[in-house]
Parts: C-alpha cells; structure tokens; sequence
C-alpha cells in the first residue's frame, strides 16, 4: 500500500522530469562558459604550452647541478675504474635561470588570453542566440496575427465582402512573415550549432537557453579605470622583460666561466694499487671568452639587434596603453550614448503600441484602411525589434568593457 501511496505521489514529479529531459537541456551562460573552457581543444594546447613553461622554470635551477660518472679504462692488461664529477658556472647559466621564470610569466599571461578569448566568444555566440530567440518569438506573435487576418480575408473573400486584391494583400503579408521567420529560425539554428561545437556538445540533443539580455542601465562612474589587469597591457610589458633578460643572457655568456672537476680512482686490476684520498684529483678552468674585443662580432651584433627589439617591445606597450585606453573610453561613450538612446526608444514602442490599438479598432470599426493598419504595426514591430537590438548592443559592449579590464563580475 505504500508503494501505492509512494507511486501515486511521486508520478507527477517523475513525469515533470521526463518532460525536462524531452524538451532538452538547459544551460546557462556561466554553465556554457565553463563547457567551452573545458572541452574547447585551442584552448587545451594553449593550456599545454602553459604547462611546458612552468616545467622549463621549476627546473631551470638544474643547470648548476654538477655532473659526473663512472669512467671505465683499460689496455687490455688491466683495468682500472674511477669517479668524476665537473660543474660550470658562468653568468648566463644564472641569467638563463631568470629567463625561464620570464617564459613562465609570458606563457601564463598567453594562455589567461586565450582563456579571456574563448569567455569573450561564448558570450557573444549566447546573446546573439538569445536575442534570435526573442526576434523569432516577436516574428511568431506577428506572423499569427498575419495569418489570422489572411484566414478572416478568405472567409469574407469566400462571401464577397472584400475583393480579391485585398484577399491577395493578406495573403502576400501572411507569406512574407512566414519567409521572414524562417530565415530568422536558419540563423538561430546556425548559431546553435555553432555554439554546441564550441562547448563540446556534439549530440542532437536541443539546448535550453535560460539566459536573458541584460536590462540597459546607468553603470558609468567617475571613478578613474585602472588597466593593471588588461592580458594586452601585460602581454607586451612581459615581452619587454622578457627581451630585456635576453639581452642580459647574450652579454653573460660573454663574462668568464668557471669549470669545476674532481676526478677519483675507486678499482684497478693491480692488486698492488693503493687509493687513499690523496690520490684524487681537483682542479678547476676558467674560460674568457674574447669576442668583446672584437669589433662587429656577431655576439656584439646579436646584443645590438636586441637592444633595437627591446626598444620595439618598449614602443608596442606604449602603443598597447593608448590603444586600450582608446577602447575603453569609446566603449564607455558608446555605452553613454546608448542610455539616452533607449529612453527614447522605450517612448517610440509606447507610442506605437497606443497607435496600434487604436488602429486596430478603427479598422475593425471600418474606420480606416489595411495600410494603415499595416504601418501602425509595422512602427510597433520595428519599435520592439529596436529595443531588443538596443540590449544586445548594451549587453557587447559591457563584455566588451569587462573584457578589456578584465573584470569578469
């Protein structure tokens, strides 16, 4: 009996779920976001680039590390084994150390790039979905009525209260909303696909999309934007450093070198050698390199060409700043401009919609004619259409803002 009970209260709850799973799947834009973070393959091998350069700077240090080995000699009479170790040190050795913490930073803000990147694209790709969807039902609402007023148009044809240019023009209509929509539902579906592509969804199964366009609103302030977290900003003061550093690496492996070798005999098939400590030897090399002394030497010309690169990184972050300031202070301009856009949008919708009404009675009433009926819905459809686009172009323009800032909340 209580199973009974259990069955009979938990169907409607069972029968909700198979409905959600016939309907499809709904995602959200943070739940698209990190699909595409996880499964997008471009964003994979930059992530395993990353990785390469942080192995290469936690091991770098293992240049100082001495080697050595076990050396085996023989005459063919006898044989005779020792130990030998050796380590160099020299400037470019420790500079090159430095060099692979600065590939590491590099590589890091590359792959945090790519990552801000393939974010970027999904949001754009999920709003623009978004905003078909609410163009398609806007397109539906409007087709319906266009079909219903073809359908009354056939029935008063059918009995001669109106002509049959007039049957035709509805007719006309009803068709031209239908070819509009479905032109409307290609581009979503290309989208769609597209999108499902990107997050790694490579099944059949239909996508729910949950998201809205966000609400225009006022979020200028007269605070001062900081851009010390901009990936460009960062980008081009890392390959300034880092071409810095190889200039440093070509002028130190232009210093001395200091070699470092101990050799030890541990066996010899002479049963009369005798090994103590005394018997092992030590002894070190100091390398000068002499290319310094020559004039256009190609290590002075390497050094040369690379102070002219490193001025080159410096002038491309100087360019990189201004550039992304510009951006910043067009976007926020934009987004200005935008508000007072839509003020006077949102008055046309609600003008049109009172002219739409009235139209509509004034031509039931027989008050007024097709055309202008048409024209008063075609305002208000143009009017609402506008404001949709409006959101969209709010909603891209505030990624793209945060985006540049690299601000994510």
């Amino acid at each position: 009996m209580k199973k009974i009970w259990f069955l009979i209260i938990m169907l409607p709850v069972m029968m909700l779920a198979t409905e959600d799973n016939n309907n499809g799947m709904s995602v959200s834009l943070e739940d698209a976001v990190n699909m595409a973070v996880s499964n997008n393959l471009t964003l994979k091998n930059a992530g395993l680039e990353y990785n390469g350069t942080l192995v290469n700077a936690a091991t770098s240090w293992n240049t100082l590390l001495p080697s050595g080995g076990i050396t085996l000699t023989s005459n063919f009479e006898s044989l005779q084994a020792g130990l030998s170790a050796s380590i160099n040190i020299s400037a470019s050795k420790i500079i090159s150390i430095g060099k692979s913490i600065a590939d590491y930073k590099e590589g890091k803000i590359t792959y945090l790039s790519a990552k801000n990147k393939v974010k970027k694209e999904i949001n754009e790709l999920y709003y623009y979905i978004v905003l078909f969807e609410k163009k398609i039902e806007l397109q539906s609402s409007k087709v319906a009525i266009l079909n219903g007023r073809y359908k009354t148009a056939s029935l008063q044809l059918a009995t001669g209260s109106i002509s049959e240019i007039d049957s035709l023009t509805h007719d006309i209509a009803f068709k031209t909303g239908g070819y509009e929509l479905r032109k409307l539902k290609d581009q979503y579906n290309e989208a769609v696909t597209t999108l499902k592509n990107t997050i790694g969804m490579y099944d059949d199964k239909k996508i729910i999309f949950t998201g809205v366009l966000p609400e225009i609103v006022d979020t200028t302030t007269d605070e001062k934007i900081s851009l010390q977290n901009n990936n460009d900003i960062a980008l081009a003061y890392s390959k300034l450093q880092n071409s810095k550093t190889g200039t440093a690496l070509l002028i130190g492996d232009l210093l001395p070198s200091l070699n470092l070798n101990y050799s030890q005999p541990v066996y010899s098939s002479v049963s009369s050698t005798n090994f103590d400590a005394a018997s092992g030897n030590l002894g070190f090399s100091v390398n000068i390199p002499l290319q310094w002394l020559l004039p256009f030497s190609s290590s002075q010309s390497a050094i040369i060409k690379n102070q002219l690169a490193v001025e080159s990184y410096r002038n491309n972050l100087l360019a990189t700043r201004q550039n992304v300031a510009t951006q910043v202070n067009t976007i926020s301009n934009s987004i200005k401009r935008l508000l007072d856009d839509y003020e006077t949008l949102q008055l046309s919708e609600s003008l049109y919609k009172s002219k739409y009404q009235l139209s509509v009675k004034l031509y039931a009433s027989g008050s007024s004619n097709y055309l202008e009926l048409k024209e008063a819905e075609n305002g208000l459809f143009e009017s609402s259409l506008a404001i949709l686009n409006a959101k969209y172009e709010y909603a891209i323009l505030l990624l793209n803002f945060k985006s540049i800032l690299n601000n994510e909340e």
